[in-house]
């Protein structure tokens, strides 16, 4: 059997893949805790990643992931405080960018450290250092004027100016997530009916496309083969259609569970891991 052009459509679409989906990869470390909770600086590094995401510009690896990757292979985050040891985490990770930083006070004083760090390069790309004095409450604003910072655009018009949020009287309670769920049954049902349709549904539009192109690509190349009377090359190219098809529709349903996981937690964002454009056959989930 001739698996060429098997091969051909799915580098073609690994391609077009790479093409839809350019953001670049970035994984963030938990802010070092100085002169304040472990746990708040916690909630800020959380924080800091989905207004990463918020910016349009990041692929941001979710930290319950991330934390995975590095418990598999015994990487200790504990005391991972030089710059060295994040770009070892970073190439752990499989990211092109890692962020890392801390969040100290100092009597009255919020002072804000983070370092972008390209990972191939080894180089720290840019510095970030905020001094903010006032309620905790202010810092979500600074992070949310880094985040913006570092993909080079502007903040949005709804966000108040800088001046607002170091003014202890005119400090704005961060917008609550809209309460927007996505049925994993609804999104397992799509992708049964249409290759993609659940992805689509949760607004993972670029996987979507991914898998409406590879099944369709198959199917398309299982019919002419059949057109040329090779049976058991129909069946072999079918088979391997239909396993994409099951993967494809749990897929969907476990990115609806993300999705509403996501804005449960108040985040408002959804964000998944694409280490790399090409097609992958097996999930964790």
């Amino acid at each position: 059997m001739n698996f060429k052009p098997l091969i051909l459509s799915i580098v073609m679409t690994a391609e077009l893949f790479a093409q839809i989906h350019p953001k670049t990869q970035v994984a963030v470390l938990n802010f070092d805790a100085l002169g304040i909770s472990a746990e708040g600086a916690k909630l800020l590094t959380d924080r800091f990643r989905g207004e990463l995401v918020n910016t349009g510009g990041f692929v941001v690896l979710e930290r319950e992931i991330m934390s995975s990757i590095l418990d598999e292979v015994g990487f200790q985050m504990t005391g991972c405080t030089s710059t060295e040891c994040a770009i070892e985490a970073g190439r752990i990770l499989q990211v092109e960018k890692i962020i890392s930083g801390s969040i100290g006070k100092i009597g009255d004083t919020y002072t804000t450290n983070i370092s972008l760090i390209d990972v191939e390069s080894s180089q720290i790309e840019r510095f970030f250092n905020r001094d903010y004095v006032g309620k905790v409450d202010g810092l979500l604003h600074e992070l949310k004027s880094i985040a913006f910072e570092i993909a080079g655009k502007q903040m949005p018009r709804s966000v108040p100016p800088k001046n607002a949020a170091r003014n202890k009287n005119t400090i704005k309670k961060p917008v609550s997530a809209p309460t927007k769920v996505k049925d994993p049954n609804t999104a397992m049902f799509l992708s049964l009916i249409f290759p993609g349709g659940g992805h689509f549904y949760c607004e993972r539009n670029s996987t979507g496309i991914l898998y409406l192109i590879t099944e369709s690509a198959i199917v398309a190349l299982g019919a002419n083969i059949a057109s040329s009377g090779a049976q058991s090359d129909l069946y072999t190219f079918l088979a391997v259609a239909g396993g994409i098809h099951i993967i494809d529709i749990f897929h969907a349903g476990h990115s609806a569970r993300n999705y509403n996981k996501n804005f449960s937690a108040g985040l408002g964002y959804f964000h998944y891991p694409n280490p790399a454009p090409v097609l992958r056959l097996s999930y964790h989930f």
